[in-house]
């Protein structure tokens, strides 16, 4: 028995707390799967949950009730993904109202670690270096409520370096909002998983994962996968050319959105975590692949990102917005071509 589970026989959610094994991560997703499995006696690296979930993807998010696209590196769907292939069950639940929502925090209270969704915008501790102007709203936050008593809760969060201390008046808050662009709206989600006596052996499951990722990023039509960065390449500038001439204040929030989420998974649209799975495989065609793509990959990740953000600048010349946005295109045109090759590589190699 972990320390952790040892813990949860005790009289004090204070004493669970103390005894989690909390570590700061890369992604909320990722970060709070690790740390939750490894509570459950079930160490994993975080990278690992990454590949094992397929969670190298690509989205070009036009939604009809968005405002803006968002491109998003990380497949929306790596938790069920990850824990089917652990055979692990899952249940997303989404409550009715937030009365319905406290069945979450009942199971935390009962010693039952729970994953949530919820909107850092009322979270005080993820602002305490900045002004309060610069909070913003983001209901798709993954936090994992690791204890809780009549007034506090104590959470797991990848930017802390120990647990966070939240009165629950303000977990209820950040979990149930309702300001913000709808789409972004917590919802009160909570995340139910159902463990088996014994996991699935990884024997396979990496070379699975693998190949079936390719397959997704090279077989996706339209906004996903490669054909998803393509038509970012071809569409972005037009948006944001026309929305920094008509509407410079909500496009440039719009960029802050968009260069948010392609700098997560350290700064590089999720490619780096998935490079340190292929390594950490432990596999040496698999470290092949990696070695040969990894540089060039993440390198053209982080020069899209910058260009991005430079756009955000008040003071960017008409001149320089062109040439921006053109240099934009060509670079993610590069990206589609590298990644197409990446994937056909790593197919061949998952088959032998």
């Amino acid at each position: 028995m972990n320390a952790f589970a040892a813990a949860v026989h005790a009289t004090t959610a204070a004493t669970r707390a103390a005894a989690f094994p909390h570590r700061r991560g890369t992604d909320c997703v990722t970060a709070a799967l690790r740390n939750l499995l490894e509570s459950q006696g079930l160490p994993l690296r975080e990278n690992m949950v990454f590949g094992l979930g397929e969670g190298l993807w690509y989205w070009h998010c036009d939604l009809a009730d968005a405002p803006f696209p968002v491109l998003i590196g990380q497949h929306i769907g790596i938790e069920e993904l990850f824990c089917r292939r652990l055979g692990i069950g899952l249940t997303v639940h989404e409550p009715r109202d937030a009365q319905d929502g406290r069945v979450a925090l009942e199971r935390v209270r009962a010693g039952i670690p729970t994953l949530v969704k919820a909107d850092p915008f009322y979270l005080d501790y993820m602002w305490r270096e900045l002004p309060d102007q610069e909070r913003q709203h983001f209901g798709e936050h993954i936090l994992l409520l690791v204890a809780a008593d009549d007034e506090v809760a104590w959470i797991s969060d990848i930017i802390s370096d120990t647990l966070e201390r939240v009165p629950l008046a303000q977990l209820e808050q950040a979990r149930h909002a309702s300001d913000g662009f709808e789409f972004l709206r917590p919802r009160g989600r909570w995340y139910e998983l159902r463990y088996p006596r014994v996991c699935r052996p990884l024997d396979g499951a990496v070379r699975d994962a693998i190949a079936s990722t390719a397959h997704t990023l090279l077989e996706g039509t339209g906004s996903f996968g490669i054909s998803g960065i393509r038509r970012s390449a071809t569409q972005l500038g037009a948006f944001l050319a026309q929305g920094l001439r008509e509407r410079p204040a909500d496009t440039r929030f719009a960029l802050w959105i968009i260069v948010q989420r392609l700098a997560e998974g350290t700064g590089t649209c999720f490619r780096q975590p998935f490079f340190d799975f292929l390594r950490h495989a432990g596999q040496r065609d698999l470290l092949a692949v990696a070695d040969h793509y990894a540089e060039p990959v993440t390198g053209l990740w982080r020069h899209v990102i910058e260009l991005l953000g430079g756009l955000a600048d008040e003071s960017i010349v008409p001149a320089a917005v062109e040439a921006a946005l053109e240099h934009v295109g060509t670079t993610l045109t590069a990206v589609a071509e590298r990644e197409e090759e990446m994937c056909t590589w790593l197919i061949q190699t998952c088959a032998r």
